[in-house]
């Protein structure tokens, strides 16, 4: 487990720019819901994971829930 929980550390600090707080606060949940998925096909997992719980937070999903762990899945890997 402390392994899976280093890798997954590590592999944070190393993604690409996460968005600003001004960025977010201008997607509705659509928006930010897309791109996450554009992040999360250029495989900037950390920068999906962010635009994934913030469309999460606005518009609650299963869906959006599945992506949010596939990509920290994918950063674990």
């Amino acid at each position: 487990m402390v392994g899976i929980i280093t890798g997954l550390t590590a592999a944070l600090d190393h993604s690409g720019a996460a968005p600003t707080q001004a960025e977010l606060a201008s997607l509705g949940p659509e928006a930010a819901y897309d791109k996450g998925v554009e992040a999360f096909k250029a495989e900037e997992y950390q920068t999906a994971v962010v635009f994934f719980e913030h469309a999460h937070k606005l518009d609650p999903s299963e869906t959006i829930l599945f992506n949010i762990a596939r990509a920290y899945q994918e950063l674990a890997m």
